[in-house]
């Protein structure tokens, strides 16, 4: 009890510092759940008012407390958001930053696109989008990119600059623009088969069908092409990687030089499914929060992500120090960054030593072995 006391009241002073700008009540409120959401490992409201019981207040007071901050309109997620980043991206986006764009579905029918920063075998959130969850998405996604990059720039390190890499339904001059714009690398992954009407062009200045250069399983191929006539031939470095266990061709189209470094930069998009399953069904259960108001769902997903965030540093951390075979298997790691994060937050409560803050820097920050 007194470790969770002296660990909420440290977290409060901590976003204090971070957020001066955001009203006291409510950056407590935030403190509150995100730490609530690491205790009770789900979503539920009631459970983590159950697990913030030894604070000293009742359930039902808790469970209201966090109720209304989650439907009070002058919380803003970004404006918590925003200022959390660049601490967050000093310590763990390295000097060559992978960052991963790919959409989820959420309950109510909402759809979140999620940018988020490839570390270990998981994709922590950067930022995100909220979209209709439909066919056709009212803005357009290079405009999307556009207006989330100039967040991201200015809170990675500087001269630091992230790869994009994004999945065949993602992929298409618009997001490729949007990133050259921004400044950014990129390794994207074409729509393609025996139907597709991409135009490629070679060097040598021979035009036809991309679908053409595909020969079958087994084949590699790389090479600096042109792509996208109707946008007016864009330089690109091709690569065609066909697994002779895959059912279809990876093509994938870069900025720099492909072959095996841009399928091994691609091979990094996989890990997002297990960042979604960890915030559906492995540990938060997200759709058990029933909140369907997008507002109201928005400020519990910057608390959630705030929670992967930190579940990660403490997972991270132990694994740097090898004090993780306390918890995992000692040969091979069983448990995801957030599984192990959460289980050492929630172990620590039962010590008197507090977990490791998120945000605090030290010489001991290391680039991560992704």
């Amino acid at each position: 009890m007194q470790t969770q006391l002296r660990l909420l009241h440290t977290w409060q002073a901590e976003l204090d510092r971070l957020l001066p700008d955001i009203r006291a009540t409510r950056r407590h409120g935030f403190a509150v759940l995100v730490a609530g959401l690491l205790w009770a490992g789900t979503v539920s409201l009631p459970r983590i008012a159950e697990s913030l019981v030894p604070l000293g207040a009742k359930v039902p007071s808790i469970e209201r407390r966090l109720r209304r901050w989650l439907a009070n309109p002058a919380v803003e997620p970004e404006a918590l958001w925003r200022p959390l980043l660049p601490p967050l991206l000093a310590r763990w986006a390295g000097p060559h930053p992978r960052l991963v764009l790919d959409p989820t579905d959420l309950p109510g029918g909402h759809r979140l696109l999620v940018l988020g920063l490839v570390v270990r075998e998981r994709v922590l959130p950067v930022a995100w989008r909220w979209l209709p969850n439909q066919h056709k998405w009212e803005q357009r996604l290079g405009e999307i990119v556009t207006a989330l990059a100039p967040a991201i720039t200015a809170a990675l390190p500087p001269g630091v600059v992230p790869t994009v890499i994004a999945d065949a339904g993602l992929s298409g001059p618009r997001l490729l623009g949007a990133c050259v714009a921004a400044g950014w690398h990129y390794v994207l992954r074409l729509p393609l088969n025996h139907n597709s009407r991409h135009q490629v062009r070679l060097r040598d200045g021979r035009e036809g069908r991309l679908w053409a250069l595909v020969t079958g399983p087994g084949q590699h191929w790389h090479g600096a092409v042109d792509i996208f006539k109707g946008a007016g031939w864009i330089p690109v470095h091709l690569t065609i990687h066909w697994d002779v266990r895959h059912k279809r061709p990876w093509i994938l189209i870069a900025d720099t030089p492909g072959g095996r470094a841009a399928v091994a930069t691609y091979r990094r998009r996989s890990h997002t499914e297990a960042t979604f399953q960890d915030t559906k069904s492995r540990i938060w259960h997200l759709p058990v929060s029933k909140l369907t108001v997008p507002a109201r769902l928005a400020r519990l997903v910057v608390a959630v992500v705030q929670a992967m965030w930190w579940a990660a540093t403490l997972a991270l951390t132990a694994i740097r120090r090898g004090t993780y075979r306390h918890y995992d298997r000692g040969d091979r790691h069983d448990l995801g960054l957030c599984r192990l994060g959460r289980l050492l937050f929630a172990c620590r409560a039962l010590t008197p030593h507090l977990p490791t803050s998120p945000f605090r820097l030290s010489s001991a920050t290391q680039t991560v072995r992704e």
